[in-house]
């Protein structure tokens, strides 16, 4: 999830500019909402979006676990998807697994494909490391892309750790269908920078230059977009773990007027 600016904003008019553009972003995010739909609960929707996206992972999941019941099948799948990121960040992984599993099923194949991503980071955290190969196998063949990259690697790395070899290759396999030269590395990070996410690939690209040189110096490699949910996401790096990421961002010195955090897939 993101906002269509992440980065820290100073000044009223800037924070003025900031909250309208998350508005703006709702519409693209995950809880894409409907023509029609209920005021209030289109309010309760972007309320659980805006939460997560701040970090409130305790309000976003109080707010999608209200939200499971309610609208239609995809809204309320959508919910799940949001409640199960902020159970997972909580550590309420059997809750987490619970609220995922209307998104798993989804009707929506980007929606039930990033939510088969987060059932398998959520699996591997419970130790169930078939499971989450299954799951993250399934989930990047259906979203593609860098991120389906990432996580048919990771299935890789999980098949291999319960010695099903033939099931690794095949993963690897699909991800140089995907990205040959990203399916190179077996190892492949679960973990990036990410510097904002925007509705403009204009946008996303002016902050991609804007960072471009303070990630030389800190030698992090150069930007790249990632479109996901509608926002075209610019990040950096590859860490296998979040300590690693957590260096490289101790090293970085950006400009003024935006910062960066850590993110993980399916978060």
């Amino acid at each position: 999830m993101g906002s269509d600016d992440t980065g820290n904003m100073s000044g009223r008019s800037n924070a003025t500019v900031f909250q309208r553009r998350m508005r703006m972003s709702i519409a693209i995010l995950v809880l894409g909402l409907q023509v029609g739909c209920d005021d209030q609960l289109r309010r309760d929707q972007e309320a659980a979006v805006l939460a997560l996206d701040r970090g409130e992972d305790r309000l976003a999941l109080a707010d999608a676990q209200r939200l499971v019941g309610r609208g239609s099948s995809l809204q309320r799948a959508e919910a799940g998807y949001v409640g199960g990121i902020a159970a997972y960040r909580l550590g309420e992984h059997r809750e987490a697994l619970r609220l995922l599993e209307p998104a798993t099923a989804s009707t929506d194949g980007q929606l039930r494909g990033m939510a088969l991503i987060q059932r398998g980071a959520v699996q591997t955290a419970l130790g169930q490391t078939r499971q989450a190969a299954a799951s993250l196998e399934a989930g990047g063949v259906i979203v593609g892309g860098a991120i389906g990259v990432r996580a048919l690697m990771r299935a890789s790395e999980s098949y291999q750790r319960v010695r099903l070899e033939a099931d690794a290759r095949r993963c690897r396999e699909k991800a140089r269908r995907l990205d040959g030269n990203a399916a190179i590395d077996p190892s492949l990070a679960g973990y990036t920078l990410q510097f904002g996410a925007y509705t403009s690939r204009d946008n996303a690209e002016a902050r991609a230059v804007e960072i471009a040189r303070a990630l030389r110096r800190a030698g992090i490699s150069a930007p790249v977009l990632n479109r996901q949910d509608g926002l075209y996401k610019v990040q950096a790096g590859s860490y296998r773990d979040k300590a690693a990421a957590g260096r490289a961002l101790g090293r970085l010195r950006l400009p003024a007027g935006g910062g960066a955090r850590i993110t993980e897939i399916g978060a």
